[in-house]
């Protein structure tokens, strides 16, 4: 799970389970649109994640935002 350090952040926050969950499909979700742009873009398969994942944040920016 690309998103599992942000879901244990989120947790021992006390965010409640469901929550994080539903943050993580929606982190997973936000993912796969930007890895479709960057492909669109001209990027392949491995730079294209990259390049989306370093466009979605960082693990503790992700979790300061749900926090």
């Amino acid at each position: 799970m690309p998103f599992e350090a942000v879901a244990e952040t989120l947790l021992k926050g006390g965010i409640a389970p469901r929550h994080v969950r539903r943050y993580v499909r929606e982190l997973d979700d936000h993912l796969d649109d930007l890895t479709a742009q960057q492909r669109d873009a001209g990027y392949d398969g491995e730079d294209a994640g990259i390049r989306a994942r370093a466009r979605l944040g960082s693990d503790p920016e992700l979790a300061q935002a749900m926090l």
